[in-house]
C-alpha cells in the first residue's frame, strides 16, 4: 500500500512540474528486491515478482512516462558476490561464537525484524 501511495505522489509532482518544464519530469525508481534476497534469503523469485508488480502498478496506472527504473544489484561491482560471501562467513563465525560486537547487534536486529514482521 505504501508503494502505491508513493508511486502516486510522485506522479502527482511529476505531472505538474511537466505543465511548467517542457522536457518533462521522470523518476528514478531503484528497485531493491533482490537486495533482500541476497540479505535475508527471500526467494529470488518471490523479490524479482516484487519489483514487478511496481512495474505493473504503474504500467496499469497508465503513467509509465513519469518513471525510469534502476535494479539496485545492477550498481554493485564485480566483486560483490564472492565479496558478500566473505562478509557473511566473517560474520557467521563472529556470530556462532557470540562476539561481543556482533552478537548483540543481530540479536537487536533480529527481534526488530521479527516484530516488523510480527513473528513474535
Amino acid at each position: 500500500m505504501g508503494e502505491l501511495a508513493s508511486v502516486l505522489r510522485f506522479y502527482e509532482i511529476a505531472s505538474l512540474l511537466s505543465k511548467f518544464y517542457q522536457p518533462g519530469v521522470k523518476f528514478l525508481i531503484t528497485l531493491d528486491g533482490l537486495k533482500y534476497h541476497d540479505i535475508f534469503g527471500v526467494p529470488r523469485a518471490e523479490a524479482e515478482e516484487y519489483s514487478a508488480n511496481i512495474r505493473r502498478m504503474i504500467q496499469f496506472l497508465g503513467i509509465e512516462e513519469y518513471f525510469d527504473f534502476l535494479e539496485e544489484t545492477e550498481l554493485y561491482p564485480e566483486h560483490y558476490t564472492a565479496k558478500r560471501e566473505e562478509n557473511i562467513a566473517i560474520v557467521r563465525r563472529k556470530y556462532a561464537n557470540r562476539d561481543s560486537e556482533i552478537y548483540p547487534l543481530i540479536e537487536r536486529l533480529r527481534r526488530s525484524a521479527a516484530y516488523s514482521l510480527n513473528l513474535r
